[in-house]
């Protein structure tokens, strides 16, 4: 999983400028860089990876099942025909 960019800088910024002491907002970014490294984030790739493959397995699945019908019924029509 790729990561997320996050300007720690931009954002220590922002909170002094709004009155939070500059220890404080360096505290706070610290602990939402590590939540977020901790963090299994999912990027739109990701989902479009994982989306790809399980379209694959339920077209498998699809192939296969219909195969098994039809020679389900080619075989009931044979017994009974």
């Amino acid at each position: 999983m790729s990561s997320v960019p996050f300007d720690t800088h931009a954002a220590v910024k922002r909170l002094t400028e709004a009155g939070v002491t500059e220890a404080q907002a360096e505290a706070l970014i610290r602990a939402i860089t590590e939540s977020n490294a901790r963090a299994d984030l999912v990027t739109k790739a990701d989902l479009r990876d994982a989306i790809s493959a399980l379209e694959i397995r339920l077209i498998k699945f699809m192939v296969v099942q219909t195969i098994a019908i039809i020679g389900l019924t080619v075989t009931l029509i044979q017994l009974l025909g």
